[in-house]
């Protein structure tokens, strides 16, 4: 697991004019030698992805402008694919569950992929509480979380929350089981 957001310090460059300052200074540290740009690349590459919210997916890694900041209560939303409230209003709700929030994202997943439900639901807790986008998009998750039929949420067709919440638990008491299982055997 990722250091927590209280050991993170704020964003910074979130305005035109402190990107540039930082572009310029990548710049002067940049002197055309192989070893610096491959060093300062390498450092960057690693600045980039400890963060834990963060995916792979380039729609991740957009550029917001500094009207685009979370909101000034700090909470981040969830957005809303289609029809996918139901699962939003339940995710904010397990989130606003400090204890089973923290304790879910102390597991570390030994299926730390792409594929792994568990991981994108740690990666939307996360993102709820520390990112700075004014949303957290979930649609890796809905591509990951499959129904019993083996589909994955279709986001324009609505479901019933409790059904959905009844299902989730269900799946995740079987990952959270094997992550036990694996982490004493």
């Amino acid at each position: 697991m990722q250091p927590s957001s209280k050991e993170l310090p704020p964003p910074k460059c979130k305005n035109p004019e402190s990107r540039s300052l930082a572009f310029d200074l990548l710049r002067l540290l940049i002197t055309n030698t192989t070893c610096e740009i491959k060093f300062i690349t390498t450092a960057l590459k690693e600045l980039f992805l400890s963060a834990l919210w963060r995916s792979g997916s380039t729609f991740d890694w957009n550029l917001i402008g500094i009207d685009s900041d979370k909101s000034r209560t700090g909470y981040v939303g969830l957005r809303n694919l289609g029809s996918t409230c139901y699962m939003n209003s339940l995710f904010q709700q397990f989130f606003m569950i400090c204890d089973f929030r923290e304790a879910l994202l102390q597991i570390k997943d030994i299926d730390e992929t792409e594929k792994s439900s568990l991981y994108h639901f740690q990666l939307i807790l996360e993102a709820l509480k520390s990112s700075q986008k004014p949303y957290y998009d979930t649609r890796q998750f809905c591509g990951t979380y499959k129904s019993n039929e083996g589909c994955p949420i279709n986001v324009m067709e609505q479901m019933d929350v409790d059904e959905f919440f009844n299902n989730f638990l269900d799946k995740l008491e079987i990952q959270l089981k094997v992550e036990y299982i694996c982490y004493f055997y």
